[in-house]
C-alpha cells in the first residue's frame, strides 16, 4: 500500500536526519582517534619499558551513509511533484530513519559515540 506525502516535508525530515547522521559520524570518528591514541600510547609506552606489546590493534572504522540521504534528498529537490507516493519501507526510511543499515550503523558508532549509544539503547529497548 502507498500513501500521499508533501514532498517538502519530506524533504526536511530528510535534512535534519542527514544532520544528525553526519554529527553521529563526526563524535564517532573523534571517539575512534581518541581511542586509537590510547592504545598507541599503551603500546609505545610498553614498548619503551621492555615490556609486552599488543601488536593487534583493532578498532572498527565509523560507517558513514551520509551518501545514502544526499541521494534521496536530490531525487525529492528534483521531483516536480508537490506530492510523492512511499510505501511503508520507503516511510520508515525517509521520515522515521530507519534504514536497512541503521541498527548497524548505531552499534559500531556506539562504541565511540554518546549519541549513538543512546539511540542504540532506545532501540533495544
Amino acid at each position: 500500500m502507498k500513501f500521499t506525502f508533501n514532498t517538502e516535508e519530506i524533504l526536511s525530515k530528510l535534512r535534519l536526519n542527514r544532520e544528525e547522521h553526519i554529527k553521529i559520524v563526526k563524535e564517532a570518528q573523534k571517539g575512534m582517534r581518541i581511542q586509537w591514541r590510547a592504545m598507541l600510547t599503551k603500546a609505545l609506552t610498553a614498548l619503551d619499558d621492555g615490556g609486552p606489546v599488543e601488536t593487534f590493534l583493532n578498532l572498527q572504522i565509523p560507517p558513514n551513509h551520509t551518501k545514502d540521504f544526499d541521494r534521496a534528498i536530490q531525487m525529492f529537490e528534483m521531483t516536480t511533484d508537490k506530492e510523492v507516493r512511499l510505501d511503508e519501507a520507503s516511510f520508515q526510511m525517509f521520515v522515521r530513519n530507519q534504514w536497512h543499515w541503521q541498527r548497524q550503523f548505531l552499534a559500531t558508532n556506539s562504541a565511540y559515540s554518546e549519541s549513538a549509544l543512546s539511540l542504540h539503547n532506545q532501540e533495544e529497548d
